[in-house]
């Protein structure tokens, strides 16, 4: 998961770390008024639910377009989950590439660490490809061939939870490396990590209702807790790749939870 060109400065106001936010976890372009003594990203991590359900919320407006021409719940929720991909370059789906490649065919933690920064894919990147976008899909796609606004609802809910639950991973998993994104970013202070949790688990409530709301919230946090110790087993910590893994891989389980009760 890489991001080239972006000033990793100093703590702003609320409106500096909201575009610190989409310039690091989209392609929309954005100014930052920063300063440059690091640590930008992680001060304005509180920021990623909120940068995540817009990304949603993009998808979820695709979606109803998609479905208002007639077209089918299948084909409306692929164009959906590619609108999102379009719109964060695919930041997250690189990263679990990468970290599927070096954690499945490295032997040591070094030899993970050197796969995950080749920029080139593997097979086990491209079957971890193929499964997560192919789960996301078919749980959308159930959802959506029940009710399109359900299906809507869970696009926002997941893509901020899995976002909202980032900066946990920041502050207690350590870097694996001393260079690289997630070293860059910086450590989240506990008041980022409490209040983009809180966020995201809000949005999933108010997207998805108060029980199913704390299903998924209790998924995706366990989801993202087994991940992040696999990858500190393997790798002594996490890196921008494991991040973007994570939430691909938390976004997922939400997309299956909601699929398994609503559809």
């Amino acid at each position: 998961m890489d991001k080239d060109g972006l000033d990793l400065g100093g703590h702003g106001g609320l409106l500096d770390e909201l575009n610190v936010c989409i310039s690091f976890l989209t392609r929309v372009p954005v100014i930052v008024f920063i300063g440059s003594d690091g640590g930008a990203v992680a001060g304005a991590s509180r920021f990623f639910p909120v940068v995540g359900a817009g990304v949603g919320a993009s998808g979820a407006l695709i979606l109803m377009i998609f479905i208002g021409l007639g077209l089918p719940a299948a084909a409306s929720s692929l164009l959906a989950l590619g609108a999102m991909a379009l719109l964060t370059g695919g930041l997250h789906e690189d990263g679990l590439a990468d970290s599927f490649d070096g954690l499945g065919a490295g032997k040591t933690r070094e030899e993970t660490l050197e796969i995950m920064r080749d920029s080139r894919i593997g097979t086990y990147g491209v079957l971890g490809l193929i499964f997560t976008v192919g789960l996301r899909w078919a749980g959308l796609a159930a959802l959506v061939a029940v009710d399109w606004w359900a299906g809507a609802l869970t696009l926002i809910a997941a893509a901020s939870l899995s976002r909202g639950m980032l900066p946990a991973l920041m502050r207690h998993v350590p870097p694996a490396r001393t260079d690289g994104l997630s070293a860059g970013a910086g450590i989240p202070e506990f008041d980022r990590v409490a209040l983009a949790a809180l966020i995201g688990a809000a949005i999933a409530i108010l997207c998805l209702g108060f029980g199913l709301g704390i299903l998924v919230v209790g998924v995706g946090g366990g989801l993202a807790a087994l991940f992040a110790y696999w990858a500190f087993r393997r790798i002594g910590g996490q890196t921008g790749d494991i991040l973007g893994a994570a939430q691909q891989i938390v976004e997922t389980g939400i997309f299956l939870t909601s699929a398994a009760i609503l559809a």
